[in-house]
């Protein structure tokens, strides 16, 4: 009934336990950087046939877990069998309001393995903490995360950014600026810093529209990149 209780099988996605976050994980309605909107560094698989859960110890502590098929590519794939030697694996300590004195907030510390697989090669341990805290009318979120063994987009991202849930006395838009340092995984690459603000508007209980820009530095594209600027226009609609 608390919601720290629960568990899943069938056809699930191991992160909903490690990626899960109140602020930088949702790109359509917050911050569109890779780095302040998912975890990048993440090198599991698709969703897959396995299990997952939680249990709630004490009052603020959940234990998370989950296990699928190595595998998994978002099909149902009921004709492969799941190979019990090409696994993937997630567990996270969830801790809610670990600063109470603050306000509302939850810290996640998540690791996460992938075994070598026939589809994707060379396993991976990995590891990522994601934090949030309310403040009244503001909110600050965090993330780092990291990749060892096999590789994603990114071997390292940071990310932290400031949130005003209430700006201007306007009770349901958001206002939000986020900062992220990347290091890539690929040949020729080099570290990247981004920085990215939005205003969202909700124009109605069930649309909304989000203004924003995002300054990256250098690229990682071929050859001497200058810095960028991207400006983005979303209008969301939930049915």
């Amino acid at each position: 009934p608390d919601g720290r209780h629960w568990g899943r099988a069938g056809h699930i996605e191991l992160n909903d336990i490690v990626a899960s976050c109140a602020y930088l994980c949702d790109d359509t309605q917050s911050f569109i950087a890779a780095p302040l909107s998912a975890n990048v560094t993440s090198t599991l698989p698709g969703q897959g046939w396995g299990v997952i859960g939680s249990f709630g110890v004490g009052q603020t502590v959940a234990l998370q877990f989950g296990v699928t098929d190595g595998n998994g590519d978002g099909n149902l794939n009921t004709d492969r069998a799941v190979q019990s030697d090409e696994l993937a694996y997630a567990a996270s300590v969830v801790i809610d309001d670990p600063f109470r004195s603050l306000g509302s907030g939850k810290l996640r510390l998540s690791y996460y393995r992938v075994d070598r697989t026939e589809t994707f090669g060379a396993g991976s341990d990995s590891f990522a903490v994601n934090y949030d805290q309310d403040l009244g009318d503001l909110a600050i979120a965090a993330r780092y995360a990291q990749t060892d063994g096999r590789l994603g987009t990114a071997k390292r991202t940071a990310a932290l950014a400031g949130l005003w849930t209430r700006p201007f006395g306007h009770e349901t838009d958001v206002w939000g600026l986020g900062f992220a340092f990347v290091d890539p995984s690929g040949a020729d690459t080099d570290r990247e810093y981004v920085a990215e603000t939005y205003y969202r508007v909700q124009l109605t209980p069930l649309s909304q529209l989000t203004a924003g820009v995002m300054l990256v530095t250098r690229p990682n594209a071929p050859g001497d990149t200058s810095n960028e600027a991207v400006l983005n226009l979303r209008w969301r609609i939930a049915l």
